[in-house]
């Protein structure tokens, strides 16, 4: 097994205070770096540390074309002028940068002023998702975009696609689903995971949006893991039945125990083999 690339993401990485000495450990193991961030805590000299490091991409999360949208949406004033400088900045460093839309009742009619802003800005990757009402999500289940208007929001993401052949701009639109589908598919097939989420804390997630951990690389290392099961983990029998009961994005916020409750169902690969 080899890593080709590895994101740092989860709350806001450049909170830690070692995130370039972890960076630069990375850098030594793997072909590319990711960082995803809100932009809050850009700076000039902070992300120019990362980048000496090892950074190759950061992905930022903007939510509008305009200040009013980005922050209504995330309920911070001033966070639109954040991200904007942070990308700016992200630029003028050389970086990639990546942007991170979720579309909602405030912002998708808007989403082609969007896409000429994020060509104004030099945007390489512009990615979509649906708003999961899971999380803090779940306080905004209002702004969850109905059947009709997600129809009209992916019309607007092919136009996208016509609109921006002959840039270097890319969109994409993804689905929070189709993982838990075909990645199960793809044991049957003999395919072999492709992706592994560690979390900061070391515990081995199975995905961003389910609280499932099969195993902490305190006690094991990642190969040990791998070679006990993580290569085919998607077709573990103790998952399946978790797998299931995700056919929308709303039975994300009914899974037991919550996403992001603090709370999480754990047995590990190696040490709970035989339960």
């Amino acid at each position: 097994m080899r890593c080709l690339s590895v994101c740092l993401c989860g709350g806001e990485p450049l909170m830690r205070e070692n995130i370039v000495d972890i960076i630069k450990v990375i850098k030594k193991k793997t072909g590319t770096v990711h960082m995803v961030s809100n932009g809050s805590l850009v700076t000039e000299e902070k992300l120019g540390l990362c980048t000496d490091a090892g950074l190759n991409l950061i992905q930022f999360s903007l939510d509008g074309a305009n200040e009013w949208q980005h922050d209504v949406f995330r309920r911070h004033p001033g966070a639109f002028e954040k991200v904007i400088n942070a990308i700016k900045i992200a630029k003028k460093l050389g970086l990639k940068v990546a942007i991170s839309f979720i579309p909602n009742k405030l912002n998708y009619k808007s989403y082609r002023s969007f896409i000429d802003l994020c060509l104004s800005l030099d945007i390489e990757d512009v990615r979509t998702m649906p708003l999961i009402p899971m999380g803090r999500g779940s306080q905004i289940y209002d702004l969850v975009l109905s059947g009709e208007e997600e129809l009209e929001f992916r019309q607007s993401v092919e136009w996208a696609k016509v609109y921006l052949r002959g840039t270097s701009t890319m969109v994409s639109h993804g689905d929070p689903i189709d993982h838990l589908y075909r990645m199960p598919t793809n044991v049957d097939l003999n395919f072999s995971t492709y992706q592994v989420e560690v979390k900061s804390n070391g515990k081995l997630g199975l995905t961003t949006y389910l609280p499932i951990y099969i195993g902490d690389l305190h006690k094991h290392s990642l190969k040990e893991y791998w070679d006990s099961g993580l290569d085919k983990i998607w077709g573990h029998p103790k998952i399946i039945p978790y797998l299931n009961k995700i056919r929308t994005i709303y039975d994300f916020d009914k899974f037991e125990p919550r996403p992001f409750s603090g709370d999480s169902i754990e047995f590990d690969l190696i040490d709970n083999k035989e339960e």
